[in-house]
């Protein structure tokens, strides 16, 4: 069982989709789909966190 922690909740994969009414399977591949269509926006989160980081620590 794959559990997640949501808003300090643990929630499991299939708790998420019986929640909405898909299955497993498409809550997946809907999560890979946000994945690839953010990842560009991810990376630039990721490099400003980085870089806010190692400003803090100066």
């Amino acid at each position: 069982m794959i559990e997640t922690n949501i808003a300090g909740e643990k929630v499991t994969k299939k708790s998420i989709a019986e929640h909405f009414s898909i299955s497993t399977s498409t809550l997946s591949n809907r999560h890979k789909q946000m994945e690839t269509v953010l990842e560009e926006d991810i990376q630039e989160v990721n490099t400003a966190l980085e870089q806010l980081e190692a400003t803090e620590s100066v």
